[in-house]
């Protein structure tokens, strides 16, 4: 296993570079692209239970793609909020 494999950026700086794809795809679209869905959080965690050497990266990774998502919103809200301020 490589480390760097698994090496995630903070989540805002990800939600950041997602804020490009917006106006080619829209905003559900790449909440989309960020969002870990129920049925494939539910297979990870099992995946992360069968795999005990990788449970820490998997456990991260869900951890960081719901920053993403967190983080996004709030840059969405914000340039909602600037434009109706404009």
């Amino acid at each position: 296993m490589h480390v760097e494999s698994w090496y995630l950026p903070h989540p805002a700086a990800e939600a950041r570079s997602m804020l490009g794809l917006v106006p080619r795809l829209g905003v559900a679209a790449v909440r989309n692209l960020i969002l870990i869905s129920g049925k494939e959080e539910t297979e990870l965690r099992e995946w992360a239970k069968s795999e005990p050497l990788l449970s820490d990266h998997i456990k991260a990774a869900i951890r960081f793609r719901k920053a993403v998502l967190r983080h996004f919103d709030k840059l969405i809200q914000q340039a909602a909020q600037e434009g109706k301020a404009a």
